[in-house]
């Protein structure tokens, strides 16, 4: 599976505890626990291991087989689609074709409908992505055997891709390619069409004088125009306004101008939506995390995480280690000797055995002999010998030299 597939399988795990309480994951948590990784990883790779064991994983590579599936024979009926609205719109031949009708029924919902996929991206919030995405999801998830399982994988697919607001650039991507399917079906409609029959073209009106069409050719035409589609000119325009084009120049320049309107504003705009939706959707996908503040994922991460872990060494190497070192003669002794008793027990026999030489009065001794058992003690300094004894807790004992 992959990464985001993966994690569309803990979002389906975690809404189906939820629902029906906890799994037994005993084996799961064992073995995810006797790996390395971070929070997320963790919770994926339990995922995994529990979602073969509940027929989820099968069931999430199949809603994306029919949902591949749907979308292709979706694609297909739009292009019938745009073919039989380029048929219908300019007859059989027999009669003149109203250009503005017929411009108006190849792009008129078009244009609706991307002024409404416009306005819900802009004011629908996370969730907006088109009408024909929307229907394509539904079809899709209504095509999914019966079960609570299929519910929580299509729950899932909503939930992690709304709160990562992406749900929109999928959606999108969706029906801006079925929009661009059927625009094409409708530009080879014409293409055959105006090659095989001949028409002769005209505009109508009751109230509008003939330079408001002059003006409306020549300023629709003129994006058009920049790729090389050819625009009928005043004079061929206020003639067809009299009488249906006949002549065959004009009847060129008014099939190119159609071509040309039907390419520039309905073709390449939904190529370059759908573009955009597509690398929005491709890059948030890779970005796509689980929400770990969600209550099922606090609890998994707790139970997920190993009794002790290594961490290995987190502190840069300091070049040189510090510690006690000798700086040379004690500053109180000139170099005679000195005996340190530290938390001794009681019944240490302290002080211990002076070198020779090294004498002291009874009674100095007796209050070294009194010191093992009292927590006062003074030193005691005779012919050059310094003694004393520290008694804080019964463990321990050193004499230095």
């Amino acid at each position: 599976m992959t990464a985001f597939e993966s994690r569309w399988l803990a979002e389906a795990l975690r809404l189906r505890e939820e629902a029906a309480g906890p799994l037994d994951d005993r084996d799961a948590v064992a073995a995810v626990r006797a790996t390395d990784g971070g929070v997320e990883e963790r919770i994926v790779r339990r995922a995994l291991l529990l979602g073969e064991r509940e027929g989820m994983v099968g069931m999430i590579a199949a809603w994306r087989a029919r949902s591949r599936l749907v979308l292709m024979l979706a694609s297909i009926v739009a292009l019938t689609s745009g073919f039989g609205a380029a048929l219908a719109v300019l007859g059989d031949g027999t009669r003149a074709v109203n250009v503005v009708w017929t411009l108006g029924g190849l792009l008129g919902v078009h244009l609706v409908s991307l002024l409404l996929w416009a306005l819900g991206l802009s004011f629908g919030g996370r969730d907006a992505g088109g009408a024909l995405g929307r229907v394509w999801l539904w079809l899709s998830t209504r095509l999914s055997p019966a079960g609570p399982a299929a519910v929580y994988v299509a729950r899932a697919l909503a939930g992690l891709l709304g709160r990562a607001r992406l749900l929109r650039w999928w959606l999108g991507a969706v029906t801006h390619g079925l929009w661009f399917a059927a625009l094409c079906g409708a530009l080879v409609g014409l293409l055959a069409t105006l090659s095989a029959r001949r028409y002769g073209f005209a505009w109508e009106t009751t109230i509008l004088s003939a330079d408001v069409f002059v003006d409306l050719v020549r300023i629709v035409g003129w994006l058009p125009a920049q790729v090389g589609f050819a625009v009928p000119d005043a004079e061929h325009v206020r003639a067809s306004g009299v009488a249906a084009a006949v002549d065959e120049v004009a009847r060129i320049a008014w099939s190119s101008w159609l071509l040309g309107c039907v390419t520039m504003y309905g073709i390449v705009p939904r190529a370059l939506l759908g573009a955009v939706c597509l690398v929005l959707w491709r890059v948030g996908r890779a970005r796509l995390r689980l929400d770990l503040a969600l209550p099922g994922y606090a609890v998994l991460a707790a139970r997920l995480a190993p009794a002790s872990e290594r961490i290995g060494v987190t502190d840069a190497d300091p070049g040189r280690l510090w510690g006690p070192r000798a700086d040379g003669a004690h500053s109180a002794g000139s170099g005679s000797p000195l005996a340190v008793g530290l938390e001794l027990p009681t019944g240490a026999g302290w002080p211990p055995a002076l070198p020779a030489g090294c004498a002291m009065r009874a009674s100095s001794t007796a209050a070294s002999s009194a010191n093992a058992s009292s927590p006062n003690c003074r030193p005691t300094r005779r012919r050059g010998c310094w003694s004393r004894a520290t008694r804080v807790k019964p463990r321990i004992a050193a004499a230095s030299n």
